[in-house]
């Protein structure tokens, strides 16, 4: 059986995603136009799973990840029915890999940060960028900060300065 999912791109279809079983196995293909810089093709479910697939390589004029898991594992890492891939810049760091290095300065906050897990951050323009997989109707992460939250395909972000205090940018200048 082959299916193919979208393979997004800072919100924008940047490709595709065939999945293919083979025996006990998914062999996920990743598929799309040139880019820059060095990109990682992460799987991401609706039902709020994520893993990463690994880093696309140019082949052929194109940029291209092959990658087979065990459907053991992709249940595991919490992989539904509802599929895609999403293409994120390398410095991107999941959550559970390292919490961001600032401690936020009020405790609300604090404590909203460490109750959130499955969310990745980065270091951008200054500021501390996080990432969180939602969906309307769900639970919104670091719910305390929901006025300060920007949300777009199945993701909700926060940027936090380096005490942990949102931040609001319009148009890459803060307000």
């Amino acid at each position: 059986m082959e299916q193919r999912f979208p393979l997004y791109e800072n919100d924008q279809t940047a490709g595709t995603l065939l999945c293919q079983q083979e025996g006990l196995h998914d062999v996920f293909t990743a598929d799309c136009a040139g880019g820059e810089g060095v990109r990682k093709v992460w799987l991401r479910s609706g039902e709020g799973g994520q893993m990463l697939l690994g880093t696309l390589a140019p082949e052929r004029g194109r940029w291209r990840l092959r990658r087979r898991i065990a459907r053991t594992e992709l249940r595991r890492q919490g992989m539904g029915e509802e599929l895609w891939g999403e293409i994120r810049p390398a410095d991107w760091r999941p959550q559970e890999d390292q919490s961001p290095p600032m401690t936020p300065d009020d405790p609300v906050i604090a404590r909203a940060l460490k109750r959130w897990t499955g969310g990745r951050w980065r270091r951008r323009e200054g500021y501390w960028q996080l990432s969180f997989p939602w969906q309307v109707g769900q639970e919104m992460p670091m719910d305390t900060l929901f006025c300060f939250a920007c949300a777009a395909n199945g993701q909700v972000e926060f940027l936090l300065d380096d005490h942990g205090a949102p931040v609001t940018v319009f148009s890459g200048k803060q307000v």
